[in-house]
């Protein structure tokens, strides 16, 4: 079984707030306001917290 290596949780709403205090202080988990704040690096896996007008 593998795991993730680099995560992103992107988002600023109350989920996007919560996780970074779970999260808080992992070196394999980073959070952003936005995706373009990370456009430029490679992550495992990308958790986008925020909902659109579906």
């Amino acid at each position: 079984m593998s795991s993730f290596q680099k995560v992103l949780i992107v988002g600023s709403n109350h989920l996007a707030a919560r996780l970074h205090k779970i999260f808080e202080g992992s070196t394999k988990i980073k959070t952003a306001d936005h995706l373009a704040d990370y456009e430029t690096e490679f992550f495992d896996f990308i958790w986008e917290t925020e909902h659109g007008n579906l």
